[in-house]
């Protein structure tokens, strides 16, 4: 079995490979910012993945402090993933950590025990030393909110949940307890650092992972943390399915076109228990992916990391490296397949159009190999969906997406889902998951990315005066948080445009104004600290 990494090389492709690019709506990692969204509901503290969680993207902490590699025998001895969200209430951290022997037990030393670790910088001025806007939070493996014996307890409430190769932490920090460092409120940039050590064999702290560094001095720098953004965009427990105005090229290679999607981690582990034969480092195999949809066609892009590609098992294809999807066309969740149901499954090294391998998913789709693995794009047409769903905005249909790793050519060793950790997918609707197709033509608004751009602008919208429908072009010059919103004479919200993260860039959105009566308008962009206001007129 090798070790767990091959370090600091690897370590940064993965960075960008898993955490690539993605404005709207779920947590990734942008120009090397963390963007943190906001909870459409809270979840339970209980240490368990409530639903919600599953459209937050699952980060890996892959960087070891300072120590030697060899420190950790195997995948199961130590690895750890994070999420986070907000609300107005609460800042919400769930962290799942793979470990093969949990202690908490050293009360003297507490950062000695199995323990997550969260490091905050209120105005992310990245000082030297801690000021009053710095804080390190503590919570120790099998303690509990409130213990006041036991100093090092982070504040809030929280819960750790043993599971079959390890523990979760799912933890909830009120907005007062984080009021002196910083306010819980959209466009928030904070300074943010998160570790995880682990004991083993009584002999104290054995290693520990980080999000963000190496080094072992974050307990007195704070210029050693990473750097965050809370943004407003809302996950809930239904993945947001984007529509696209421009179609992405099939050959495998994620484009940017792809930033508008939401970041789907395949975190779940089929089965839900990690033998220690499953996996032998991170590199063995992690996924996300990545859906859009047009009036043309179903697009998904998933990206692989995989030490070895094998996609040889004809005979039994499901065991070879493949991706499957699955739609239940009326989300009617029944537990057994009916017309609207389908499962369509992908073979490392096939080609659209094989007729001689019947596992083929239909579709333009291309596999590309990466350094780390590989990659896959589909685009699956409007005629093949349509007996199922149609391609069209406000439909709800069931999903979900898994992948299959085949090793050692000894067939499928660990399949890792989106939604469900239950192998009946093949079977079973019930299991899959929920998806909206949002966005599209006459309903909501999108934001055409047009150029790139060195300034903040708002310019006048064309025509003007206009009926009903008018252009308004805006410039942002960093990845931000736009909300572009019309006001009445007298102040009122009447519409709001845009209210998304979106990369830098210069736009254009179509303003339909059907429903609005003639007079004089105001609209508004703010994007991070930058406010613009315009006048227009609607002549009917």
């Amino acid at each position: 079995m090798k070790h767990i990494w091959t370090f600091l090389s690897v370590t940064l492709v993965m960075m960008v490979l898993l955490s690539s690019s993605s404005f709207a709506g779920n947590e990734t990692i942008v120009d090397d910012i963390l963007m943190i969204p906001k909870a459409g509901d809270a979840p339970t503290i209980d240490g368990q993945l409530d639903d919600i969680w599953n459209s937050v993207t699952a980060i890996p902490m892959l960087i070891f402090e300072n120590h030697p590699i060899d420190s950790v025998a195997s995948y199961d001895d130590h690895a750890a993933t994070f999420r986070t969200m907000w609300d107005d209430d609460n800042f919400y951290v769930f962290v799942s950590i793979v470990d093969d022997e949990r202690d908490g037990s050293e009360k003297a030393s507490p950062w000695a025990s199995d323990c997550v670790e969260l490091f905050f910088d209120g105005d992310n001025a990245k000082g030297v030393e801690y000021d009053a806007n710095d804080i390190q939070w503590r919570y120790v493996y099998g303690e509990v909110p409130g213990d006041t014996a036991n100093a090092s307890n982070g504040p809030g409430v929280f819960a750790f949940y043993d599971t079959e190769s390890g523990y979760n932490l799912e933890i909830a920090i009120s907005r007062d307890s984080l009021a002196s460092r910083f306010t819980l409120e959209e466009d928030a940039l904070i300074g943010f650092e998160i570790s995880n050590a682990d004991r083993d064999e009584n002999v104290g702290q054995q290693d520990v992972l980080h999000w963000w560094t190496n080094d072992g001095l974050t307990w007195s720098n704070p210029s050693l943390f990473g750097t965050a953004l809370l943004i407003g965009n809302e996950v809930s427990d239904v993945l947001n399915i984007r529509y696209t105005e421009d179609a992405p090229t099939i050959d495998g290679t994620r484009e940017d076109i792809w930033d508008i999607s939401d970041e789907i981690s395949l975190a779940k582990l089929e089965g839900n228990a990690l033998p220690d034969t499953i996996f032998a480092t991170w590199q063995d195999h992690m996924a996300s992916a990545w859906t859009m949809w047009d009036e043309d066609n179903f697009y998904v892009f998933v990206n692989v990391i995989d030490d070895e590609i094998d996609g040889s098992e004809k005979a039994s294809p499901w065991a070879s490296d493949c991706v499957e999807l699955f739609f239940d066309g009326d989300n009617a969740k029944g537990v057994e397949y009916d017309t609207n149901d389908i499962q369509w499954r992908y073979v490392y090294g096939e080609v659209p159009g094989d007729t001689a391998n019947a596992s083929n998913g239909p579709g333009n789709f291309a596999f590309a190999e990466t350094d780390l693995g590989f990659s896959l794009e589909i685009a699956i047409p409007r005629d093949t969906i349509a007996s199922r769903f149609a391609l069209e905005t406000d439909a709800l249909i069931g999903f979900e997406i898994s992948n299959a790793d085949r090793d050692n050519g000894i067939g499928q060793r660990s399949v890792l889902h989106w939604w469900t950790t239950d192998g009946l997918t093949w079977s079973n609707p019930s299991l899959f998951g929920t998806a909206l197709l949002v966005g599209g033509e006459g309903v909501g608004v999108e934001a055409k990315y047009l150029d790139k751009a060195a300034d903040y602008a708002l310019e006048q919208n064309y025509p003007n005066p206009f009926n009903p429908t008018t252009t308004i072009k805006y410039s942002i010059a960093d990845n931000q948080s736009v909300r572009l919103a019309v006001y009445d004479v007298v102040g009122r919200e009447v519409a709001v445009l845009i209210n998304e993260t979106q990369r830098a860039g210069k736009y254009s959105v179509e303003l339909n104004a059907a429903n609005l009566s003639s007079g004089v308008y105001f609209y508004e962009l703010r994007t991070g600290n930058q406010l613009f206001v315009k006048k227009m007129m609607l002549l009917k």
